[in-house]
Formats: structure tokens, C-alpha cells, sequence
């Protein structure tokens, strides 16, 4: 892929449309084309940045993951010109539609294990699944994102430390060693959307 120099070369920065812990999400437009894409820009300093990267570059080509099309390197932080996944993200949806029926949930399901499991085939555990890190296309397809907590895994490997979002964090990470099978925040986001379609039949 190659890191380039300057983001402006290429690109017109737009509005915000995201913003973390890291760093922050904005439209960008492509000086060739017009296309719009997601520009991803965290601060230099920490390694967490050139592993995302290089795990997003590892995974790139699947349908289900977010595709990573450049990274601009500045002296204070790096660029990540990634995909529109212009239906926003999963939350976001399950707040401003209200309920979601259970074929709904059970189809969102699928397509989240199908990229667990792809990325588990290729040696990575994502760490944070939870609605905030998937995205939705403009034809309702998942798109899982963020990256920034992932770590690569070999066979039989075991993982240590704390990890993830509290709400969605298993008990085994918790007691502190873990391996790349991790599917607990998967069944998590399952409780989300059938509590939040439960909830809104009473």
C-alpha cells in the first residue's frame, strides 16, 4: 500500500463524523473522482497505530471488514483513508429505528460471526466487538471497524491484559488470559438487539 506524505495532496477533509478515544473520523473527497471516503486520523506516539494498520492491510479484501485504501503519515499523527460505509453505525440504527425483529437480529448475528471467524482464520482476535465498531453500508450491509485494540494471534497462543469496552468485556479477559476464541461480545450485541426489541413490544 505505502505511506504517503501529505493527505492534501489527494484529498479535501470535510466534516467530523466520528470521534474516540484515539482520535477522530471525518469525510474526505478524493481530488480524482470526487468519491468520498473516511479519513481516520489518530495521534503518533503509540504502536497501537502501525498495528492497526498492519492487521487492517492482513485482513484486507473480505467483504465483512472495513477496507483501508491509504495511510498518510505527519509528524504528529497518521491519516487512515478508509471506505464509506455511508449507513453509519450499527448503534446509532438501533436507537434512531427503534425496534429490531428477531429475523433482523439473528441475520446481524450471522454476518458478525462470519467475520469473527474470518479474522480468527487469519490469526486476529478484534477485542472490542460491540455496536459502535460495526458499520453499516448504504444497502444494510455490516462492515466491522476500529481496528485499534486488535492483536495478532498464533496457534494455541493465549492472550493477556485487560482489553475492550466494559459493557461487552468477557469474564475470561477479566480474569486476565484468553485465547483468539473470543465470541462473548458477539452474544452480547445479540442481548442488545432483542432486549432493545423486547423492550419496545411492551
Amino acid at each position: 500500500m505505502g505511506r504517503k506524505n501529505k493527505i492534501e495532496d489527494d484529498y479535501v477533509t470535510g466534516v467530523r463524523i466520528g470521534q474516540g478515544k484515539y482520535g477522530s473520523v471525518s469525510l474526505c473527497r478524493s481530488l480524482v473522482g470526487g468519491a468520498e471516503y473516511a479519513c481516520k486520523t489518530l495521534k503518533k506516539g503509540d504502536e497501537t497505530v502501525y498495528r492497526e494498520v498492519e492487521i487492517m492491510q492482513h485482513l484486507s479484501g473480505h467483504p465483512g471488514v472495513v477496507t483501508l485504501l491509504a495511510v498518510y503519515e505527519e509528524a504528529d499523527c497518521s491519516h487512515l483513508v478508509m471506505e464509506l460505509c455511508s449507513g453509519g453505525r450499527l448503534v446509532d440504527q438501533m436507537f434512531r429505528e427503534g425496534p429490531c425483529s428477531e429475523q433482523r437480529a439473528a441475520n446481524i448475528l450471522k454476518e458478525v460471526m462470519l467475520v469473527i471467524k474470518y479474522c480468527h482464520d487469519m490469526g486476529v482476535v478484534h477485542r472490542d466487538i460491540k455496536p459502535e465498531n460495526i458499520l453499516l453500508t448504504a444497502s444494510g450491509e455490516i462492515k466491522l471497524a476500529d481496528f485499534g485494540l486488535a492483536m495478532r494471534i498464533s496457534k494455541g497462543q493465549n492472550l493477556t491484559g485487560l482489553a475492550g469496552s466494559p459493557a461487552y468485556v468477557a469474564p475470561e479477559v477479566l480474569l486476565g488470559r484468553y485465547s483468539k476464541r473470543r465470541i462473548y461480545g458477539a452474544g452480547v450485541l445479540l442481548h442488545a438487539l432483542l432486549k432493545r426489541t423486547h423492550g419496545n413490544k411492551r
